[in-house]
């Protein structure tokens, strides 16, 4: 079974759990030249939001059972996701747990969404350091059942940035983006004016890189919280208060 089969189980699988659960549920799948660790773009092969408040962000990968090892697993993308974990971005990897799921079964049992699911383990990039998962990581279906993983703060954020956005779209949730919900503090975003919240949403969704001009408005419009972009600054980017460029010793600071 390869990522394709397994991340086509999954998008067929949560369409349907999140309708029999009464939740609407939107999906982007960016291509692979959309993915990536720059600012607009997606560091994820899956992004979906249920409800229009909650965001399932999964990187999938497809594990050997066998060998229990995660076919092209890829250090420097792994490296990608801990930085985004470590700004609160609610990405995980996705994994089968079984060499077949019951999405794939003919017939289908009745069941199959949730079947599906759990048999899909979902682990945070800092519990999973290398091709070989532990056999603890959670299924998708008890992540998605526990009510206290969603983050009321990054819920309000997200509504806002998306209903400005015109819509709920998941295709909006550029990695800025995901930062801009997830690490900068709610009220500092919702505290803006509509012509700077144009100008916000405009910069964390359009276009790959943050050039000067887009780093010196966010340092206007979120203050010290700007901080949280200097994860996306170029290597040779020499930041105006005279400190190493990034890559000498920066590190992104997540939300307090």
């Amino acid at each position: 079974m390869g990522e394709n089969e397994v991340q086509g189980a999954i998008v067929a699988a949560l369409q349907v759990y999140a309708h029999e659960q009464g939740m609407s549920a939107q999906i982007f799948e960016p291509y692979a030249n959309q993915q990536g660790d720059q600012a607009r773009r997606f560091g994820a092969d899956l992004i979906a939001v249920l409800d229009r408040a909650r965001v399932v962000m999964l990187e999938v990968k497809a594990l050997d059972v066998a060998t229990n090892e995660l076919v092209r697993f890829r250090p420097a993308q792994h490296t990608m996701c801990c930085q985004l974990e470590a700004m609160r971005v609610p990405l995980a990897y996705a994994f089968n747990t079984r060499n077949t799921l019951a999405y794939y079964a003919h017939p289908q049992p009745p069941q199959w969404p949730r079947l599906t699911l759990a048999a899909i383990a979902r682990a945070t990039p800092s519990t999973l350091p290398d091709e070989h998962p532990a056999t603890t990581h959670p299924s998708l279906l008890a992540w998605l059942q526990n009510v206290t993983n969603v983050d009321t703060d990054g819920s309000a954020t997200l509504g806002w940035l998306l209903g400005a956005a015109r819509g709920t779209r998941p295709r909006a949730l550029t990695n800025a983006a995901m930062v801009l919900v997830y690490s900068v503090h709610h009220a500092t975003v919702l505290a803006l004016k509509v012509e700077d919240a144009d100008r916000l949403i405009a910069i964390v969704t359009t276009l790959p890189h943050l050039p000067p001009a887009d780093r010196a408005t966010l340092q206007r419009l979120l203050g010290a919280q700007a901080e949280a972009f200097v994860l996306f600054e170029p290597p040779d980017a020499m930041p105006t208060d005279g400190a190493a460029p990034n890559g000498g010793g920066r590190s992104p600071r997540p939300r307090p």
